[in-house]
């Protein structure tokens, strides 16, 4: 499985991981720089929950696998054990598919690079698919550097402000899935789910 670097650090990482993935290969998604200029965008989302109010991520930091839980893995679809690794942003964990070729792979970032959900949202812009929305009243901002389908990188923050971020990645091979269609939908979905485990 091919390792993404992700974004955060600096304004230029932050643009390869938030554009996406365009390469449609078996493992984890691989940055493309190449991006085609031309957004779609949704209405930009207001939180109005603050860090204080909000979510903390950074206390996962050691253990990222823990931000989903085994019942819900299993509803996502059917994975290999899920393994930490470093990444430019923070912490990662990655649940790689059972077969690459027929299934998903997802990955959960933990924020800890000192950038603010803002930073992210601001560099990430200009990609070919790029939507603000909101995830359970969070900001949050999906984007890719191509399609949209197969790759996607889902960011979320407890506030605009905030620092408290984490990250949502998806690579699927198999078309004509939903997760293949709609790469940021379901990145959004298993950002839904961190959330909810960060609020419970």
């Amino acid at each position: 499985m091919r390792s993404t670097t992700p974004l955060l650090v600096t304004m230029a990482v932050a643009t390869l991981l938030l554009s996406g993935c365009s390469q449609k290969n078996a493992g984890q998604p691989t940055p493309e720089t190449g991006a085609t200029e031309t957004s779609q965008t949704t209405p930009a989302a207001t939180s109005t929950s603050s860090p204080e109010s909000g979510f903390t991520v950074s206390k996962f930091a050691s253990d990222p696998c823990s931000l989903l839980k085994a019942d819900q893995t299993a509803s996502l679809g059917t994975f290999k054990a899920p393994e930490k690794s470093e990444s430019a942003a923070g912490k990662r964990c990655t649940w790689t598919a059972q077969d690459v070729t027929k299934g998903i792979t997802y990955s959960v970032v933990v924020g800890t690079s000192g950038s603010t959900f803002a930073d992210i949202a601001e560099s990430s812009k200009g990609v070919k698919v790029y939507r603000q929305t909101t995830v359970d009243k969070f900001p949050a901002v999906s984007s890719d550097s191509t399609t949209g389908q197969g790759n996607c990188t889902t960011a979320v923050g407890a506030a605009p402000s905030s620092k408290e971020v984490f990250l949502v990645q998806i690579s699927t091979l198999k078309q004509g899935t939903p997760e293949y269609n709609d790469s940021c939908g379901a990145t959004e979905k298993v950002a839904a789910l961190v959330v909810q485990n960060l609020k419970g």
